[in-house]
């Protein structure tokens, strides 16, 4: 029975590491999101800015024209990263619920079995 317990424990201890590094990837992805999304303000203000540019000068519209044409790929990129740093974050959220639920299943079965073994 103790042997039992100790496996139990020492499962909840496993469960809780994973849990605390999911936090800790979640937490990191969510500042890369942050970042990737002023990035994307940025970028999309160069675009902005390119193009107002390009009103300005039919010298210059040409290489302002390839310039925003680069930018917009470039935003292109930017958001395409940010979807799938959003995707990852929701399925960290979806495994830490899942942990969060295991180990309140846990917790509960290593007190029943304190208490079976207590009387």
């Amino acid at each position: 029975k103790r042997l039992y317990n100790d496996h139990r424990q020492q499962q909840q201890q496993q469960r809780d590491a994973e849990m605390e590094d999911l936090k800790q990837k979640m937490e990191s992805l969510e500042t890369e999101a942050r970042r990737l999304r002023e990035q994307l303000t940025e970028k999309e203000q160069q675009v902005e800015d390119q193009a107002s540019a390009l009103a300005t000068s039919s010298q210059a519209e040409a290489a302002l024209k390839e310039q925003h044409l680069a930018l917009q790929k470039e935003l292109a990129e930017v958001k395409a990263k940010l979807q799938k740093a959003i995707m990852v974050v929701g399925k960290l959220k979806t495994k830490q619920a899942a942990l969060q639920t295991v180990c309140r299943q846990l917790k509960s079965k290593l007190q029943d079995q304190r208490g079976k073994s207590s009387s």
